[in-house]
């Protein structure tokens, strides 16, 4: 596990990832009332980056996480948004 300057729990996979397409890297969205999960994994199953609620407001007011464009976002809203956050965290390539 690695903790970046802001704090927020990232996971860097215990060994090098192969360089995967983006369509292949999953991420799940999870939004309840005053709770929010964001999660980036590896096509193999390795969670790469989990953000709840605050790490996921700061990712955004830090510039570092774009919020999709339109109400209620889908895990594939936030996907190009995500993979763009882990890269520049060097989490992926």
């Amino acid at each position: 596990m690695l903790m970046d300057a802001e704090n927020m729990v990232l996971e860097r996979p215990s060994t090098a990832l192969p360089d995967f397409p983006d369509s292949q890297y999953r991420v799940s969205v999870w939004f309840e009332r005053d709770r929010k999960n964001i999660t980036l994994e590896s096509p193999t199953g390795e969670e790469i980056a989990c953000l709840w609620d605050d790490e996921v407001d700061e990712s955004i007011e830090d510039g570092f996480l774009e919020r999709p464009r339109h109400p209620r976002p889908s895990a594939a809203d936030w996907k190009p948004k995500v993979l763009a956050f882990a890269r520049s965290k060097s989490l992926i390539a």
